[in-house]
């Protein structure tokens, strides 16, 4: 409400006006800056469907690197791990080291869908397309996840 006494100032942007502002200055040859948009931790009660969709520019920055938040993606879904490092039972440099990175296919080979639900339903920031693995999946694995069989 205090931009309205201004007068002269503008009124803040929301995150869709923020996201086009970027794509106009891609698209006149700028460079984006897109690290001023926050993405807060979703509630538990949103689908993923229903997620902010995050630019893939916005989530490699999020490396966990000069201060800035420690994002993953798995299958899509962008988690902030920023936290979440300090209490993973397998360390904090497994997760740093996908930090704003697809860590898909490793994950799936050491959690069930029901460590995801349980832990990472939580830390769901929003949802993105168009961050691959760095790391090829070894053919003796691929497809695996489709099977959902938790027992193992």
């Amino acid at each position: 409400m205090g931009w309205m006494t201004l007068g002269s100032q503008q009124p803040p942007r929301t995150d869709y006006e923020q996201f086009l502002r970027r794509d106009d200055a891609v698209k006149a040859g700028g460079v984006a800056q897109v690290e001023d948009v926050e993405y807060p931790i979703c509630s538990k009660d949103i689908q993923n469907v229903d997620l902010p969709i995050i630019p893939a520019e916005t989530v490699k920055l999020r490396d966990g690197k000069k201060g800035s938040k420690l994002w993953i993606v798995i299958d899509e879904i962008v988690y902030d791990c920023s936290d979440f490092t300090r209490v993973h039972p397998g360390g904090d440099n497994v997760i740093q080291s996908f930090g704003g990175q697809n860590c898909s296919w490793q994950f799936w080979r050491i959690h069930s869908r029901k460590h995801l639900v349980e832990s990472g339903t939580a830390l769901r920031v929003g949802k993105t397309k168009g961050i691959g693995n760095r790391f090829k999946e070894p053919k003796k694995y691929i497809g695996l996840r489709t099977l959902d069989n938790d027992g193992w």
